[in-house]
């Protein structure tokens, strides 16, 4: 082993490269779902409604916070948001390793995420065994996520500040008030 690789310990400087392009990646994800959150909460808040969450989980689940948009006229869960949330529970939960060849397949064909994150690599590129984190593919998910921030903030400052209607979340918020007079039927 050489002076260089013994002083790093076999970290070489594309290893590190691609570490950090992994960590802006899940971050920007994180900080994505973060960010629909707290516009939902905001949105709901000031029509009178809260998100309930369950002891010991502050946040809600993806599936919560696409259905609570979705009641605000939000598409929070494009194909493009899928294809970036997929690659961050690649790069999070396996390191960004592609351990078999199935996965290999799925992610080059199903999710087809190298050909749309960076449009540098050709489609159907090799991609070994290891998910590739071009500066390009950083960029295309952090212009993804930008991009979907950009379309659910129109609607939830609309809501929230702007006044807009919002048919079905005040549909919930009837259900949830009962009659008009404030008695309970019980």
């Amino acid at each position: 082993m050489g002076l260089f690789a013994s002083e790093v310990e076999g970290l070489w400087p594309n290893d590190y490269a691609w570490m950090l392009r992994a960590a802006v990646v899940r971050d920007a994800v994180t900080a994505f779902e973060v960010y629909l959150e707290k516009g939902l909460d905001e949105a709901f808040n000031r029509r009178g409604l809260a998100i309930t969450r369950k002891e010991g989980r502050p946040s809600p689940p993806w599936r919560v916070l696409v259905k609570g948009h979705k009641v605000l006229g939000n598409d929070v869960d494009t194909g493009r948001i899928k294809q970036i949330r997929y690659l961050r529970h690649l790069l999070s939960h396996q390191r960004g390793e592609l351990r078999t060849e199935k996965m290999r397949v799925r992610f080059a064909q199903h999710h087809l995420l190298a050909a749309s994150l960076d449009p540098q690599l050709e489609d159907g590129e090799y991609l070994g065994s290891k998910v590739q984190l071009a500066e390009a593919t950083v960029e295309g998910v952090l212009d993804g996520l930008a991009a979907g921030v950009r379309e659910a903030d129109k609607r939830v400052w609309a809501i929230a500040w702007g006044g807009a209607p919002a048919p079905e979340l005040d549909k919930i918020r009837a259900r949830f008030a009962g009659p008009p007079d404030g008695h309970q039927d019980g």
